[in-house]
């Protein structure tokens, strides 16, 4: 899963284990750049579920899609 198409913009997203949520992606660091060399990274922040910095793993994101 690309997630570099989603930096900088407001998602809603649902994890594997079926929470939904909406938030801002702040960060995004592309597979090459993770330590197993995997997975796209993301960070959402603005979470109402999260009210932390949420990091997520491609593998971690069931669905993503950007809000108007």
């Amino acid at each position: 899963m690309n997630l570099g198409k989603y930096y900088e913009k407001n998602v809603e997203f649902t994890l594997v284990d079926g929470v939904t949520s909406t938030g801002f992606v702040w960060d995004y660091t592309p597979a090459i750049d993770t330590p197993d060399e995997i997975c796209d990274e993301i960070v959402i922040t603005g979470s109402p579920k999260f009210p932390w910095n949420l990091n997520l793993r491609a593998d971690e994101i069931k669905e993503i899609h950007t809000l108007e």
